[in-house]
C-alpha cells in the first residue's frame, strides 16, 4: 500500500480534509476582508508574536503508550521532529491570508513572503507524505489503525484555556 493509493480509497469524502482549493486565484470578496491591513510591518508583527506556538503540542498521547517500539514508534519519532521544525507551516495552513500581485508590486517583501510561505508548506506536506509510508507499514504490520491520527497527540487545537482566536 502507498500513499497514493492511500487517498483515493479513504472512506469519506477528501474534501472533508483536504478542502478543494481553486487553481485560479480569485480575491476574496468578503465585506469583512481589509487587505489594506496586510502589509510588511503587519506581517511581521504577526510573525514576531509567533500565534503558532498556540498549537504546540503538549498533550499525551491516549491510544498508544508514549514510548512504544516498532514501526509505530519510528513513526511517532518522526512525527515529534516534524511537529518541532513544521510548526508555523501547520499553522499557516489554516490561517493564509491572500497576497495579490497588486499588493506584491507595492511590497516585493510581501512577493518574497508568499514564496517562502508556498515553499514552507509545499516542504512540510512532501516531508508528512514520506512519513505516512512508515505509519501504512506500522499498519500494514498490525501495530496501529488510521484512527490513530485522531488521538490528541496528532490533532492540534488549541485548548479550552488558552485565549485565542481560532479562525
Amino acid at each position: 500500500m502507498t500513499v497514493n493509493f492511500l487517498f483515493p480509497i479513504l472512506p469519506f469524502r477528501p474534501e472533508w480534509i483536504f478542502p478543494h482549493r481553486p487553481t485560479i486565484y480569485t480575491s476574496p470578496t468578503a465585506p469583512a476582508f481589509c487587505g489594506h491591513l496586510v502589509t510588511e510591518t503587519n506581517v511581521k508583527a504577526l510573525q514576531a508574536a509567533e500565534p503558532w506556538q498556540v498549537i504546540r503540542n503538549t498533550l499525551p498521547p491516549i491510544s498508544f503508550e508514549a514510548d512504544v517500539g516498532g514501526r509505530l514508534g519510528i513513526f511517532v519519532r518522526q512525527y515529534r521532529d516534524f511537529e518541532a521544525s513544521e510548526l508555523i507551516a501547520y499553522w499557516e495552513s489554516t490561517h493564509k491570508f491572500p497576497i495579490t500581485a497588486a499588493m506584491i508590486a507595492q511590497s516585493p517583501w510581501l512577493g518574497s513572503f508568499a514564496k517562502q510561505r508556498n515553499n514552507r508548506r509545499s516542504h512540510a506536506g512532501n516531508r508528512w507524505k514520506r512519513m505516512l509510508l512508515t505509519l501504512i507499514q506500522a499498519m500494514i504490520e498490525g501495530w496501529c489503525d488510521l484512527d490513530l491520527l485522531l488521538d490528541p497527540f496528532f490533532l492540534h487545537f488549541p485548548k479550552r484555556t488558552d485565549e485565542v482566536a481560532w479562525r
